[in-house]
């Protein structure tokens, strides 16, 4: 799914579907299906590697990885079984201090694997898993509505409802998408309550 086509689920779902008289601009959807997806990462993130070589320091940076959120563990030596995941501590945004003994640490040119939380992408593709795209789409609805609501006194005349109804509208929405990110979560096993313990099920990219 691209961001057309899950813009055009969200204006099925707010039954904003006559392009002669949208309510919402695509640019208006387009921020709040962001807003719902990102919500959505903090607690189903994307997972991506990255190796680094190691040098003189423990500490290593990971801020310009695309995409990058949060580390959710580190991987030394690569490639045992089974996984050989070490502590490690994310000091400030980016900056990953692995917690090893001196003798335990990775000599300069070996190659340490992290494992960290990346941004969910929904433009010419989607990295979303296709069973959560509605999960998604009922976020950036909920989002809209209580957009509409705070606006609504303006807009009474056209869309025949109070800002009252829209802001009860948007509240059963965003009830029911938290409701769904709770269950996702679970499912991911505490995605993001659990830094540094990267579930074997868990597929990177």
């Amino acid at each position: 799914m691209d961001l057309s086509t899950m813009r055009a689920n969200v204006r099925r779902d707010l039954k904003d579907t006559d392009a002669s008289a949208y309510r919402w601009t695509d640019e208006e959807l387009d921020g709040h299906i962001g807003r719902a997806v990102a919500e959505y990462g903090e607690v189903c993130p994307l997972v991506a590697t990255v190796e680094k070589t190691a040098g003189p320091s423990s500490t290593y940076d990971l801020s310009s990885e695309p995409g990058y959120r949060w580390c959710l563990g580190a991987e030394y030596p690569l490639d045992e079984a089974p996984r050989s995941l070490v502590g490690m501590e994310e000091t400030s945004p980016g900056l990953v201090v692995l917690l090893l003994d001196e003798g335990s640490r990775p000599t300069s040119g070996e190659s340490v694997r992290f494992y960290y939380a990346k941004n969910h992408t929904l433009s010419s593709a989607s990295t979303l898993p296709p069973e959560h795209e509605g999960t998604v789409a009922r976020g950036a609805a909920a989002y809209a509505l209580a957009a509409m609501a705070r606006y609504a006194v303006d807009r009474i005349a056209a869309s025949g409802h109070s800002a009252a109804e829209w802001r009860a509208l948007a509240e059963a929405e965003l009830a029911s998408f938290r409701a769904e990110l709770e269950r996702w979560q679970h499912q991911a096993a505490g995605a993001v309550s659990t830094w540094g313990a990267v579930p074997e099920g868990w597929e990177t990219v």
